[in-house]
């Protein structure tokens, strides 16, 4: 239940202070008195978008603060903790917008998201207004109905389990068929491309190999000039490093019997001789290998490397190794290829399956449907009669589609005779704006108990009504708020004596030309006056004494109501 809701810097209203009651609170005021403001600060509350225009003129940011009843859900409760809320016996949310059209939230005193708030604000309120009563034409709405009056929910939640599963094998399978009517296709280019790399003999890392060897190849001639020379050097002059080595050996050796030191070096030196020895049979081995390179080598050789780069471009790679990467994933690709067919043939077992079940909950499913539309049809017939439609005939039609949807595999009509003797037709082809809000609030009376809500917000759902019927919705209202909170804005005098809470909104200006908004709990005379107001328009002697007499009227009325509870 929501007790009480504090605006500050909102739209038009400098600061206000509304305190509800248990039961019906209903909210009269004159057209532009800022009734409506009262229905949006509730929805900014529940999650509703805000904006930057919200804020009043002059003020840095518009301040929504609401106190509810925390309802006894484990659902919410486990919703609020899993998000860090402090759970209490309420719940306090402040909203605050700046001027910037951004918005914080805090419930209980903790910063939440917008999306937790529009969560936790449906089980809070459900606000119905004018516009909604349109949903009433939607099929979509005509069969949620139907469900919810039907307790078909968790059938229907089983159905489109099932049917998501059904869907996703049928669309996995359309994707499989679609390849393989392109299979033979990329099979073929597959193929010519696996050929293509396979043919190329590629060796790892054979780019950069080749790299290098092209860069012997460009520098033959001065590799051969070169290293002979320092063949020479190192061993074939007369005066070579090696026969230098040597002589510088034997003296060091000689020396042994003077110092036992020079003779160890000059066997180090030895050892060097060997070293370099090895050396030079190496450096000529180079040299010999250079002169049997053929001539025409460094052809060859960039003409693999020309061949190599133009495999690369055509994979887009950078490397040989990326190109056996890329041969490994082709092959992979075909064998997925030739193995399609066998998993096509899988999944036709598998839909069929899943349809099967699919069918066979879709059968109860439209059963029930069925049951539960002839019985809502009739409840809704003795409904409306109540609100002054006594010849309406009702009939909630279950159609069979040819394909499922998530919902199931039917659709519904709401078909619907307001005269006797005629014939029923499509809702959306014959009520009026007046009967269609009657039917709104003829199904909230059937579903209060199904699709409970701790508070009802109506804005002017009584719209299109008068006279007789006018008492008829005020009186279907006020038994709905013997169940649960209804707060409800009426222009309607006959409705607005049925109020448990009466408040009245209206517009303030001061001398200085300063829009405000104050709100009124009207009691005894006050609240004559605001009934005799809504009457005529105006306040005379002659709608004062009707003021009294529709209360004193409806109060008996109300008495009988409660004793039948």
């Amino acid at each position: 239940m929501l007790r009480e809701i504090s605006v500050k810097g909102f739209d038009i209203i400098d600061s206000v202070n509304v305190v509800f009651s248990p039961g019906l609170n209903i909210i009269t005021g004159e057209t532009g008195a800022g009734k409506s403001l009262i229905i949006e600060a509730i929805q900014q509350l529940l999650g509703a978008r805000a904006s930057s225009s919200m804020v009043k003129s002059g003020y840095p940011k518009a301040q929504i603060l609401g106190v509810f009843d925390l309802p006894g859900r484990e659902d919410l409760i486990k919703l609020l903790e899993e998000n860090g809320v402090d759970v209490g016996d309420e719940l306090i949310i402040l909203k605050e917008i700046t001027t910037a059209g951004k918005s914080t939230i805090r419930i209980n005193g903790t910063i939440v998201p917008a999306s937790l708030l529009r969560e936790i604000g449906k089980y809070l309120v459900n606000v119905f207004s004018q516009m909604e009563g349109n949903d009433v034409l939607s099929p979509q709405y005509q069969l949620d109905i139907v469900d919810s009056f039907g307790r078909l929910y968790e059938l229907r939640k089983t159905f489109n389990e099932l049917f998501l599963n059904w869907k996703s094998l049928r669309e996995r399978k359309a994707e499989i068929e679609s390849r393989i009517q392109n299979r033979f296709q990329e099979l073929d280019f597959l193929n010519y491309q696996i050929d293509e790399l396979k043919r190329a003999r590629l060796v790892e890392n054979e780019d950069e190999i080749l790299k290098e060897e092209e860069k012997r190849l460009l520098n033959l001639e001065r590799l051969k000039k070169d290293l002979e020379e320092s063949y020479r050097i190192l061993y074939e002059d007369e005066d070579s490093a090696l026969s230098r080595i040597s002589k510088a050996s034997q003296m060091l050796v000689g020396l042994e019997s003077i110092d036992p030191q020079l003779g160890n070096l000059g066997r180090e030196l030895e050892n060097q001789e060997i070293v370099i020895g090895e050396l030079t049979r190496t450096l000529r081995g180079y040299v010999n290998r250079l002169k049997e390179i053929d001539s025409s080598a460094l052809e060859d050789l960039e003409a693999r490397l020309h061949f190599l780069n133009d495999l690369k471009r055509k994979y887009r790679v950078k490397t040989v190794n990326e190109l056996l990467e890329t041969l490994k994933s082709l092959e992979t690709r075909r064998e997925e290829l030739e193995k399609i067919e066998g998993e096509s043939e899988d999944l036709d077992s598998l839909i069929e399956d899943a349809y099967d079940k699919l069918e066979e909950l879709g059968r109860e499913l439209s059963a029930k449907r069925m049951d539960s539309a002839e019985k809502l049809s009739r409840l809704l017939e003795e409904e409306l009669e109540e609100l002054g439609m006594p010849n309406v005939r009702i009939n909630l039609r279950i159609d069979q589609m040819e394909e499922p949807c998530a919902s199931g595999f039917d659709s519904v009509t709401f078909l619907i005779a307001t005269v006797a003797d005629e014939p029923l037709k499509r809702i959306e082809d014959v009520v009026s704006g007046g009967e269609l809000s009657r039917i709104s609030l003829a199904i909230k009376s059937l579903l209060r108990d199904i699709e409970f809500f701790p508070t009802l917000v109506f804005d002017e759902i009584d719209i299109g009504v008068g006279g007789k019927t006018a008492i008829a919705v005020g009186e279907k209202i006020y038994q709905l708020s013997k169940k649960t909170q209804v707060i409800d804005i009426t222009h309607l005098p006959q409705v607005a004596v049925f109020a448990d809470t009466h408040l009245c909104v209206q517009k303030v200006i001061d001398d200085t030309g300063k829009v405000d908004v104050e709100v009124r709990t009207l009691e005894g005379e006050e609240r004559v006056m605001e009934i005799s107001r809504m009457l005529t328009g105006q306040i005379m002697e002659s709608t004062v004494i009707n003021a009294k007499e529709l209360i004193n009227y409806v109060e008996k009325l109300k008495e009988g109501i409660i004793s039948e509870v």
